[in-house]
């Protein structure tokens, strides 16, 4: 069997891969070490979908060639982010010239772009909340469109939407590729400055003052964001024991945060005070000595 990466012919020696997932989990692992994924499979001349689980039954002693196409992730998550905008000036474009005619069109984009944002959430290039905001703006969009009638009044109370959430998810990109992660040094701020906020949330609380704690819930939220989006993108930076450390403090503090967006959501004081008084302070000072090696005064 021959391999392309790119256009080029690779030197592939088959160990135990007996299917092309084999292989294409094989090539995944190295790949991953130079943050870089596969975007496109040709077998034989003919595309296949690495989603497609006929390629567990593909035998690479019944393949000829093999063409692998890939690109730095950075690169595919620009691109995904580009696509999501270019399909919401497209319904755009096709609800001012034709109103609801494309409804089906108009609906099938809607959902690309939700799995595509899903999918993107899960690398960690994009917080849990900035997830949580576009997925829930189609939501809405996706519920409008099937109960309007088409007419110009409700069409264009979507499009003012659309346009709302293409500058959202724009500005989402420019986050990610203009702005560089946090230095230690920052990162040890946060985590201190967010562990004295802790115990004045529930202070706020008691005293009536309900806005006050709830705008510090949010600024303590959105440092876990931050810490959540480091680590993901610094596990790789991180090796053998060490990485399984960091790895699992990872999944511990973004399923802490998933809770706390959900209880913050849906105005949980109890479950909030529970998870900040009970969980929040031992992560962060997990994540100080595990990450920055440092323990707290």
């Amino acid at each position: 069997m021959k391999l392309k990466i790119n256009n080029e012919n690779i030197d592939y020696v088959l160990e135990n891969e007996k299917t092309l997932m084999d292989v294409l989990i094989s090539l995944s692992e190295e790949l991953v070490k130079e943050e870089a994924l596969i975007t496109k499979v040709v077998v034989d001349g003919n595309e296949v979908q690495i989603s497609d689980d006929k390629i567990k039954d593909m035998l690479v002693n019944e393949i000829n060639e093999v063409e692998v196409f890939a690109q730095k992730k950075d690169d595919v998550i620009y691109e995904l982010l580009f696509e999501c905008q270019r399909l919401l000036n497209e319904v755009k474009k096709s609800l001012i010239e034709k109103k609801l005619e494309q409804k089906s069109e108009i609906l099938e984009a809607f959902e690309w772009i939700k799995e595509t944002v899903q999918t993107i959430g899960k690398t960690g290039y994009i917080s849990s909340s900035e997830c949580v905001t576009v997925l829930s703006s189609v939501d809405k969009m996706i519920g409008f469109i099937n109960t309007v009638n088409g007419g110009g009044l409700e069409v264009s109370t979507l499009i003012s939407v659309i346009d709302n959430l293409s500058n959202y998810i724009k500005a989402i990109k420019e986050r990610i590729f203009s702005i560089k992660l946090p230095g230690p040094a920052e990162i040890e701020n946060m985590i201190e400055d967010a562990l004295k906020i802790l115990p004045q949330v529930s202070e706020s609380f008691q005293v009536g003052k309900d806005e006050e704690a709830l705008d510090k819930i949010e600024r303590v939220i959105t440092v876990i964001e931050v810490l959540c989006n480091y680590l993901k993108r610094k596990i790789k930076d991180f090796s053998g024991e060490k990485e399984k450390e960091v790895t699992n403090l990872y999944e511990d503090l973004n399923s802490l945060l998933l809770q706390l967006l959900d209880a913050f959501e849906n105005q949980d004081v109890v479950l909030i005070g529970d998870l900040f008084e009970y969980e929040l302070s031992q992560r962060l000072k997990n994540f100080k000595l595990v990450v920055l090696g440092k323990s707290l005064n």
